[in-house]
């Protein structure tokens, strides 16, 4: 949701944190995820992604 491609929410402001808030699996297998908002997203940075695609920071 920080990133490029289709957003899956849309909308003015900064992007938000989410907390995951209630979980369940159906007998099928099928979890459902309810998550809320817990202010500003957190941002970080991952070394392994760019060793992972050969790319330089």
């Amino acid at each position: 949701m920080l990133r490029t491609g289709r957003r899956l929410l849309t909308g003015p402001g900064a992007p938000s944190g989410l907390r995951l808030v209630h979980h369940e699996a159906t007998p099928n297998g099928l979890l459902l995820l309810e998550y809320g908002t817990v202010g500003r997203a957190a941002t970080g940075e991952y070394q392994g992604v760019t060793d992972f695609l050969g790319t330089s920071p």
